[in-house]
Parts: C-alpha cells; sequence; structure tokens
C-alpha cells in the first residue's frame, strides 16, 4: 500500500501538482560537476524494495489475506506471498503507464525486489540483518516504513536506523482495512481526480524526522575511551568526544544514568551501555558488505534472501 502510494504521487507529480513535486524535491541522485545525465529525469521511482518478513510468509507456509478492489485480486490461503505482489504490482504499473503516459512497468520498473527472512519474534536476529543491510546500502536513499512488520522488526528498524544514521525517510501510513493492497477508500486514480487523490494521500503521509542522530558512532567512541582495561574516564574525555561529534557538554544529561554514571569528574559505564555496544558490535562484523553487490552476496550466502521478479 505505501509502495502504492508512492507511485501514484509520482504519476501526480508528471502531471505537475505542486504538492507531489514537493514531496519528491530531495529525492533523487545528486547530480555531480562534470557528469551528464547522472540526475534521474523523474525523481523518486523506487529502484529497490527490501521487506523483511518470516521464513512462513516467503514460503507460503501461513494463511495470508489480501485483496485488491482496483483489479479483482483476491485471496485468503496458503501461497507464497510474493505471488500477489508480482500480480498487483504488474497490473497497477501497467495501469499507470496506460491512463498517465508513464513508463513505470519498463523504464521505471522496479530494478530490485527482495524478501529477506528474520526471525520475526526475535529483536536481536531483526537487528543484525536489518543493521548490516542498512550499512551496506549506505550510498542509497532509504526509506524505512514503520508499521509493515512485527514489534521486533519494527523496533530494528528504528534502533539500526539510529545506529547507523542512513535513513532519510522513517514513514508510517495507517490503514484499517489490512489487507487491502491499495489505499482504502481512494478511487483508481485518473487523470480526472488525480489532483485530489495526491492531496489525500500526503495527508495520510507521516514521518519522523527525529531519528537521524548518528549515536552508534557517539557511543563507538565513548566505547573506545575504555580500552586498555580502564574501567573510569575523566570527565573531560567524554566532552572531548561530544565536541568531536558536533554536540556540546549539555549533551551529557542525555547520556547520564541510561549510558554513564558520573561522579564528579569520574565516568564509568552502566551495564546498559555494555548491553548497547554489544548488540552493535553484531553488525560491525568482520568483512561486512559495504555496497549493494557485496549485500547480495552475503545474503544469498546466509541463505536467507528471495528475489521476487515484477
Amino acid at each position: 500500500m505505501p509502495l502504492t502510494t508512492v507511485y501514484i504521487l509520482q504519476a501526480a507529480k508528471m502531471c505537475g501538482n505542486e504538492i507531489a513535486k514537493d514531496f519528491f524535491q530531495y529525492s533523487g541522485e545528486m547530480k555531480r560537476e562534470g557528469r551528464k545525465g547522472s540526475r534521474e529525469e523523474h525523481e523518486g521511482p523506487p529502484e529497490g524494495v527490501i521487506a523483511f518478513t518470516s521464513k512462513g510468509v516467503i514460503e507460503g507456509s501461513v494463511e495470508i489475506r489480501y485483496r485488491s478492489q482496483w483489479f479483482g485480486l483476491f485471496g485468503n490461503g496458503k501461497e507464497r506471498i510474493e505471488r500477489p505482489m508480482r500480480k498487483y504490482l504488474k497490473k497497477f504499473l501497467i495501469y499507470l503507464d496506460g491512463e498517465f503516459g508513464t513508463s513505470f512497468s519498463d523504464r521505471n520498473k522496479i530494478k530490485y525486489f527482495y524478501l529477506v527472512e528474520v526471525d520475526h519474534t526475535d529483536f536481536r536476529d531483526c537487528f543484525k540483518k536489518i543493521g548490516i543491510t542498512l550499512r551496506a546500502l549506505r550510498d542509497k536513499e532509504i526509506w524505512a516504513n514503520m508499521v509493515g512488520g512485527s514489534n521486533q522488526i519494527n523496533a530494528a528498524i528504528l534502533v539500526a536506523g539510529t545506529y547507523t544514521a542512513m535513513v532519510s525517510r522513517y514513514y508510517y501510513l495507517f490503514q484499517g482495512k489490512t489487507d487491502l493492497m491499495e489505499p482504502e477508500d481512494i478511487e483508481k486514480p485518473t487523470k480526472r481526480n488525480i489532483k485530489h487523490i495526491a492531496e489525500d494521500l500526503i495527508g495520510r503521509w507521516h514521518e519522523l524526522p527525529l531519528f537521524k542522530l548518528e549515536l552508534g558512532e557517539l557511543i563507538r567512541d565513548i566505547d573506545g575511551l575504555f580500552d586498555g582495561g580502564r574501567s573510569i574516564v575523566n570527565l573531560k574525555e567524554i566532552i572531548y568526544v561530544l565536541e568531536k561529534h558536533g554536540y556540546t557538554e549539555q549533551f551529557i544529561p542525555k547520556l547520564r544514568g541510561k549510558f554513564l554514571t558520573i561522579d564528579g569528574d569520574r565516568v564509568q559505564r552502566t551495564p546498559y551501555f555494555h548491553r548497547v555496544v554489544r548488540i552493535w558490535k553484531e553488525i560491525d562484523i568482520e568483512d561486512a558488505p559495504s555496497n549493494f553487490t557485496e549485500w547480495k552476496r552475503w545474503a544469498y550466502e546466509q541463505r536467507i534472501l528471495h528475489e521476487v521478479e515484477i
């Protein structure tokens, strides 16, 4: 449903809708000096989709319900999740091409669509796989859907995003009819109603802009102060690390209690600090993938990657 929303807003932007244009104004590849054609003709079409979900959903061993009123699709049983996704998206993108003259099913189609297997009940498993993925895709513009999975998946996206600072947009769209593949109570978009629909969808789209702090690097540098078996460091050392990251000593109260105990000028790490660092180190693995190609190879080797053909 969020992917449907993005494509509808893309179509609205191509029709000259100013609200939709503003929605995508910071999307797309940055044009580098001296390079021709490095900026996309239409900023914002999704290059890839990565969905983190359970083995049962991927393999079709659990029942799923879905329907599309626009295209007459219906399912209520056991089947691999990629089948309805593929059927719906193909019909939807071809429809947009015919109605609006776009090229979503051809030149601007989704290049990469992957399902990544996680234990949706295990936060640490979700965090490790999501965190490694985010770090590997550091050169990409990443949007994160915050209501698409289990609590463990959503929390892992949030914590991994805070650690890596790789997510450009954390967004959510509420939908009461959770089996519906398109936005509920929205007519199929046409040239006549696209302006009204775009404004409606923009009103439903909510973002969380407050999670762009790269807390992981800060905590990692503070932890480095304790190297060599030190259990106590001087407060001035903490302030130096904060200043290096662009913070003042006014940030110290945010670390006191939860991460650090401070007694005068003496600073120690809390048990919670140790737990956080231990979890975060799980994505600082040796030979961690650093780009899309390496990530894809890593995920295949882990046997957690499933490709969806659109």
